[in-house]
Formats: C-alpha cells, sequence, structure tokens
C-alpha cells in the first residue's frame, strides 16, 4: 500500500500547515452540523414537526458542500505545491479555481451516487428479506461501495489536477490512472473503513455520552479525511511523472 503510505506521510510531514489551513473549515463544518441538528431537535419538541426547518436543511448542505470543497482544495494544495499557495492560510478563500473545482466535485460524487445506489438498493432488499443485522452491517458499509470507488478512483484525478491550476478531464483521469485504479481504489476503501472504525469505537467508548461521542469522532476524523484527500494527492503526482 505505497500510495496510502505516501498519503499518512505527506499528512504527518505537513500536519502544521494542513491543521492551520484546515482548523476553521473543519470547525465551521461541525458547528454546522451541530448547529442544524439542535435546531431541528427543538423544532420538532415546539411544534412537532419538522416543516419549518425544511429550507434550512437545504441551506446547511449547500454550506458544508461549499466548506468540505474549500477542506480538500487545501489539501491538494498543501501537499502539491506546499502552504505559501494558498490565498489565505486559515483556508477561507473562493476564486474562479475554487469553483472549478466545486464543478468536479459534484460530478464525481453524482457518478459515486449513480454507481452504488442499485447496490445499497439491494442490500437493503437482503437485509428485510435474507439476511441478518450483523451480516447486512458488513454487507451494507463496504461491498456497494467497491465498484464506485474504483471508478472515483479512476476519474478523480481532475480534483488536484484543478486544485493546482492544471485543465484536466475525466477522460485524461482515466488515463493516467490506466493500471493503478485497484491500487487507489484499495487505498481509499482502506481510509473509508479506518474512519468508521474509529468513529464506532469512539462511540462506543462514550455510549454514556452520546452527543460528546459524536463531537470527539466528528473531530478525529478530519485528519483521516485529509488522508483520504492526500491518497488522491500522492497519486496525481506519482502518475504525473509518468
Amino acid at each position: 500500500m505505497r500510495i496510502l503510505r505516501g498519503a499518512v506521510s505527506e499528512v504527518a510531514a505537513r500536519w502544521r500547515p494542513l491543521l492551520r489551513a484546515l482548523i476553521v473549515p473543519a470547525l465551521l463544518i461541525t458547528a454546522l452540523n451541530f448547529g442544524t441538528q439542535y435546531l431541528m431537535q427543538w423544532q420538532h419538541e415546539s411544534n412537532g414537526s419538522f416543516e419549518g426547518l425544511q429550507a434550512l436543511g437545504w441551506a446547511q448542505f449547500v454550506v458544508w458542500f461549499l466548506l468540505y470543497a474549500l477542506f480538500a482544495m487545501s489539501c491538494h494544495r498543501i501537499i502539491l505545491l506546499g502552504e505559501e499557495s494558498l490565498p489565505n492560510r486559515f483556508g477561507i478563500y473562493w476564486t474562479m479555481r475554487e469553483t472549478r473545482f466545486l464543478g468536479w466535485v459534484v460530478l464525481v460524487a453524482m457518478i459515486y451516487m449513480l454507481l452504488s445506489a442499485p447496490f445499497q438498493i439491494a442490500a437493503t432488499y437482503l437485509r428485510l428479506y435474507i439476511t441478518p443485522d450483523s451480516f447486512y452491517w458488513h454487507f451494507n458499509a463496504y461491498i456497494p461501495v467497491l465498484l464506485a470507488t474504483y471508478v472515483d478512483g479512476r476519474i478523480s484525478m481532475v480534483l488536484p489536477a484543478t486544485a493546482v491550476g492544471e485543465r484536466s478531464s475525466i477522460v485524461e483521469s482515466w488515463r493516467m490512472t490506466r493500471g493503478n485504479g485497484l491500487h487507489i481504489a484499495g487505498a481509499l476503501l482502506i481510509a473509508a473503513i479506518a474512519t468508521d472504525l474509529v468513529s464506532i469505537g469512539i462511540n462506543q467508548v462514550l455510549k454514556d455520552l452520546p452527543q460528546t461521542g459524536r463531537l470527539v469522532s466528528f473531530m478525529v476524523n478530519f485528519p483521516l479525511v485529509a488522508v483520504a484527500v492526500g491518497i488522491i494527492s500522492v497519486s496525481y503526482r506519482e502518475l504525473s511523472k509518468e
């Protein structure tokens, strides 16, 4: 798992600039998620419904998506170009490059969802009619995303390319990753599984304090997300040399 080791090494070696650039977006994402949750809970307890917060829910999703795009953009630029390449050292900025990057993020996410949706539906059917919950959890958590992760790994080179100011395309990314798709997908899948297991472990340890557990796991997951972004960055850097 050379790609995974490289990503972990990059994040560990650059932890100071990454922390400085990512802490504000991470805190804003966390505050946004918990703030929306408490508002919805308050609305439900007061009025017995969530109807008045539909617009808030959509607004929260849009802002969340923008902040995660900035989070990923900063990771890519720090790993590939260094901290001095950021327009703002604290990770809050927006240019036309970020707009292009966001467009690619939306496209890659849509492809991922379209590919994984049939398998998620099949997993739900198996849970309801065939398999016990214990088997279903493992099946639904990982098996449905294998194909989607492979395809996303093949097309995701457009993200670091855009982050460093290069023009790229899905076709070019697919060509660049030829022969390396399984390695990239494997590294991404390990990062995803590690993120899930860490969250489960933290919530299990803090099961008597569920909100505290959720907050701690949410914050701890950000370095693991940085590693996942680093996998794409390292892959792009290595494949660009070929």
